[in-house]
């Protein structure tokens, strides 16, 4: 039985920087964020119901694009968790809103905040929407009406993604991606 809210509603993944995520700065390094990104993901995706659904309904994807912005760092052995929910989806992708939250001595600070992409295959006979439906029909139904933030995030995606399938000055065919110095 999945839980009411489970899809809008956040999700909690506790960790805690350990010897080897840190980097020479004396703090979590970055690639570690990405790390445990995934695993909030996985626990996230089958607590929400999303993991069993796509199962189910035999659809593959995969992660299109990690966006973070640090806020302050995490310094080693310190206890962090990360709040994920599903922030929204389009016709490929769904989307998911992260926080690396901390306890401060004022209370809780976010210390990073991210949004991931999982982009549903192109093979895929079925939509996001469609997984949602299965899900929850009544947050299907509600529509989804992507965050300022997820907006712009999509429009970079798209603008870049443009901008690599461009000719590149100094190169052969479009999408070319080799560098090419100019004389």
């Amino acid at each position: 039985k999945i839980p009411k809210n489970a899809l809008t509603g956040w999700h909690q993944y506790s960790s805690m920087v350990i010897f080897p995520d840190i980097d020479f700065n004396d703090h979590m390094n970055n690639a570690r964020y990405n790390k445990a990104l995934g695993m909030a993901r996985l626990y996230f995706v089958v607590q929400s119901g999303l993991w069993q659904c796509m199962l189910r309904l035999r659809v593959n994807g995969g992660l299109k694009a990690v966006t973070i912005r640090f806020r302050r760092e995490i310094k080693p052995f310190t206890r962090y968790k990360i709040l994920s929910r599903l922030a929204g989806w389009d016709e490929r992708s769904l989307f998911y809103e992260h926080k690396f939250v901390t306890s401060q001595k004022d209370g809780e600070f976010v210390n990073a905040y991210a949004v991931t992409n999982y982009t549903f295959s192109r093979k895929s006979a079925l939509k996001p929407l469609d997984v949602i439906k299965a899900i929850d029909p009544v947050v299907a139904e509600k529509g989804c009406h992507l965050v300022p933030v997820l907006q712009r995030l999509r429009e970079f995606e798209q603008a870049s993604s443009e901008d690599i399938k461009a000719k590149l000055p100094g190169s052969g065919a479009r999408g070319d991606n080799r560098l090419v110095a100019e004389n």
